[in-house]
């Protein structure tokens, strides 16, 4: 991913710039052993802080004007097949996904900024199902690549002039950095993994630690018995190579920072020594190693493009994917990367500024509808719109609904305490997919003189005791467990829990459901959960428009078998306690719209009132 071309020649180098793509790849291809495949791109922050460490310290004398003309060969090196692809992917996702290219044009924009990552992270996450569309996802790792080279310089630019150089106060201070970031990030991992991920100064430590290995190698190296140099190489490549499918066995997480520690820890030492085994210039190392950069960009797009046009691909398929990700990443290297024209000064910047202008025009919402047609623009404006101000749903963030990035403080417990007197009183509780359906239920309690109480929050199960990625989530559920629900139980009539219960395993599920048997039995509160909802592999917007132009099958798309859950939590909880919805084959015949739901897996308000009569006759009709 690293478009840096080191100054001097070293192969090892080369073969773990091809382990990191390898890896890299590999896991985004989903690949059997490579679940943790995403360290690739920490090897790749490794390698850069070495290889501008090495750039940076032969500037003679290193002043002001080195560092800007640093920034322009960084700039000059990363812009030519950066752009070219943002152009071609653009054309596209014009040509055949018009309904993306807003948002395409829109993470366009902000990825050649260099700031994707801190918009990720407040957008999405890169484990969840929302990035698996993002055909621009993985530029993330650009961004903090690109905001390291724009403050290493000033710091060893600081570090020449206030530290001797090869002192130990110089190791010292670069010591210091690395450890502080390092537990920054190891803090992060356990309490908001998103921050960790995406935020810069929980990864400079990475690249630091490239910089320091630059700096003190000659140090270091001379504490290595000389004898067993060789047999201390193999030993870390060996290490580094199975640690991948070892990985894959024994951690339950995806996230692992120790396993990231590990792995630069292993790379490091085979930078430290130094070896040129005759396999590090093997041929196909060194091209993987060569075009990375490329394919680092183009693989990603063509996997998301791919996941548009063939729903259930075939292993064949998968492979003939992968090298067709591998000749565009050639084609990429070959003609665009080095290419001369693209080097001189006039031409790359028209090439950038053609990609801004081109990515600008078309993050606007009418100029999207006027070139994409009237057809596929009537299907954009509702994928633009609903979530961004039409659903009624969006009132309720930080308030009745906890986001991911919420806190706990900002929930409005006072609502949880506003009881009728005169009314029966239903407590709604769950994920985000109990928030969609909010705005229904409120119908049919103001319908029929019921008042509903909401307590949502993003990805997390309704049940006490429970754990979650998301920190404000888990509080508001131990609330209601622990401290609500205990003293407020007499004045609830009835409670409606709802979550995504595909996200769990049967066992997970088992555990929650007998928990809350138990719960609910002491309180003696009647309870009933609404059903499994549907999840397709794609936007349903996008996808009713794909139906429309290419004769697509819906159900190809489904993301699981609804009927296997349903009948799994219907056994689990029986027919008076669980509300099975029905699936899509019944609506269809119906006209279905686009407006059913507004994203891959969560329906609109329009879409749960396809359930109306079902929720009313289920719970509010005794």
């Amino acid at each position: 991913m690293s478009s840096g071309t080191p100054k001097i020649f070293r192969n090892d180098l080369s073969f773990l710039r091809a382990i990191a793509i390898i890896t890299v790849v590999l896991f985004h291809f989903d690949v059997a052993g490579f679940k943790h495949g995403y360290v690739g791109v920490d090897l790749f922050f490794l390698l850069s802080g070495f290889l501008m460490t090495d750039t940076l310290s032969k500037q003679k004398p290193f002043d002001v004007q080195h560092i800007v003309l640093f920034y322009w060969k960084r700039f000059r090196r990363i812009i030519p097949a950066f752009s070219v692809f943002i152009l071609i992917s653009w054309c596209i996702v014009w040509l055949l996904l018009g309904v993306k290219l807003y948002d395409f044009s829109k993470n366009a924009l902000l990825s050649q900024a260099f700031l994707s990552n801190f918009y990720y992270y407040k957008s999405i996450e890169y484990f969840s199902p929302s990035s698996d569309l993002n055909f621009l996802t993985h530029t993330w790792s650009l961004a903090i690549e690109w905001q390291f080279y724009m403050l290493f310089p000033i710091l060893l630019y600081l570090q020449e002039r206030l530290l001797p150089k090869k002192s130990i106060a110089n190791a010292i201070v670069l010591i210091l950095l690395i450890i502080s970031m390092l537990l920054l990030f190891l803090h992060y991992s356990k309490f908001n993994q998103s921050y960790s991920f995406y935020m810069p100064f929980c990864r400079f430590w990475e690249f630091l630690l490239g910089a320091f290995i630059y700096q003190q190698r000659d140090f270091i190296t001379r504490r290595f018995p000389t004898k067993n140099l060789s047999t201390i190489a193999v030993c870390s490549i060996i290490g580094l190579v199975l640690v991948f499918p070892i990985s894959n066995f024994m951690l339950q997480t995806e996230w692992s920072p120790w396993l990231i520690i590990i792995v630069l820890g292993l790379s490091s030492i085979c930078i430290l020594v130094h070896q040129e085994f005759s396999f590090y210039a093997y041929k196909p190392i060194l091209t993987l190693a060569n075009i990375s950069y490329s394919w680092y960009l183009w693989h990603w797009f063509i996997l998301v493009l791919s996941t548009y046009f063939v729903p259930n691909p075939s292993y064949l398929y998968q492979f003939a994917i992968l090298l067709l990700t591998i000749g565009i990443a050639y084609l990429s290297y070959t003609f665009v990367e080095f290419h001369p024209f693209l080097k001189k000064k006039k031409s790359l910047v028209a090439l950038f500024l053609s990609t801004l202008i081109c990515c600008g025009l078309s993050s606007r919402e009418r100029f999207v509808k006027w070139i994409i047609g009237k057809e596929r623009g009537t299907i954009f404006h509702f994928f633009y719109a609903y979530p961004r101000y039409e659903m009624p749903f969006i009132k309720q963030f930080g308030k009745n609904h906890l986001l991911s990035k919420n806190h706990f403080s900002s929930f409005d417990i006072h609502s949880l305490k506003d009881f009728s007197e005169d009314q029966a009183n239903y407590l709604l509780i769950g994920d985000c997919h109990a928030g969609m359906f909010y705005y229904t239920l409120k119908q049919l309690a103001d319908e029929h003189q019921v008042n509903l109480i909401q307590a949502t929050a993003d990805e997390v199960f309704p049940t006490g005791n429970v754990q979650t990625l998301y920190p404000g989530s888990k509080s508001l559920m131990d609330f209601i467990f622990d401290e609500y629900l205990p003293k407020f139980h007499h004045q609830i009539d009835k409670v409606i829990l709802v979550a995504n219960y595909s996200g769990y395993t049967k066992s997970e599920l088992k555990k929650f459901i007998t928990r809350n048997e138990s719960y609910f039995k002491k309180y003696n509160l009647p309870y009933v959960y609404i059903g499994q909802t549907e999840k397709y592999k794609i936007e349903f917007p996008v996808l009713v428009s794909m139906v429309n132009e290419y004769q697509l099958n819906y159900h190809d798309f489904n993301l699981f078998n609804k009927d296997k859950v349903d009948q799994f939590l219907l056994k689990e909880l029986g027919s008076n306690k669980y509300i099975r919805l029905k699936s899509l084959n019944h609506l269809t015949a119906n006209g279905m719209s686009h407006h059913y739901m507004y994203d891959a897996v969560h329906y609109s308000t329009i879409g749960t009132s396809y359930y109306k009569n079902l929720l009313l006759n289920s719970l509010f009709r005794e």
